[in-house]
């Protein structure tokens, strides 16, 4: 219980990760954000490392903290750094404007909290419905495809600024001008990443899962 309890805590607070970024973002200084991200990842790579390394290996607590607790790290380190730097103080949050921010967010929170519930209950229909080996292939997959998905995600970071620009000014020409290169570019980058997993499969397999034998088919 209680390492659950640390763990819901650290992911509470890793959600300061977004606001952070969010934050930069809106001043045009998004690479600020960028460059927390990355170093938070490799710390989690080192810290991967250092546990792949140790003998005996680490309990489960360490993965826990290591996997929750770095992001809740760069998330405040980003957010205190935010309001240090353009001194904020409580006086610059006015009230008045919390209700029309939620009215024009409340959708998005209910698109959001749907996508949440229908991507966190599939590993219990498939729990009931496929053998834990199809599991382990779905996942491997599943993870490959999102690390390409949040580098394109990223990448979609740095239009929201330019995009909330133009629907200020009703440039929606130049809205759709972005979608569609951002569309195109997507759908080509989903299908080198999709290319370069099966060319790599192997190593990625071993990488990923080295005391598995496994062998995913190529139209999975």
């Amino acid at each position: 219980i209680s390492l659950f309890l640390a763990s819901g805590l650290l992911m509470s607070a890793a959600t300061t990760t977004a606001i952070g970024a969010k934050c930069w973002y809106a001043v045009k200084k998004g690479h600020i954000a960028n460059v927390l991200s990355i170093a938070g990842s490799a710390a989690l790579a080192m810290g991967l490392v250092a546990a792949s390394a140790s003998q005996p290996l680490q309990t489960l607590s360490y993965y826990v903290c290591l996997f929750t607790g770095v992001p809740a790290v760069t998330g405040l380190i980003s957010v205190a750094a935010f309001w240090r730097t353009y001194r904020l103080t409580t006086s610059d949050f006015q009230r008045a404007a919390i209700h029309p921010i939620w009215a024009r967010a409340r959708p998005f929170a209910l698109n959001t909290a749907l996508v949440i519930a229908v991507l966190e209950v599939k590993y219990i229909i498939m729990s009931q419905l496929v053998g834990s080996r199809d599991i382990v292939f779905y996942n491997v997959v599943d993870r490959v495809f999102l690390g390409a998905y949040l580098l394109f995600g990223a990448a979609l970071q740095v239009l929201w600024p330019e995009v909330t620009e133009l629907s200020a000014t009703n440039n929606w020409d130049g809205i759709l001008r972005h979608v569609r290169h951002y569309l195109l570019l997507g759908a080509s980058f989903m299908i080198a990443v999709m290319v370069a997993f099966i060319e790599l499969k192997p190593w990625i397999l071993s990488f990923l899962s080295p005391k598995e034998s496994l062998a995913i088919p190529n139209a999975l």
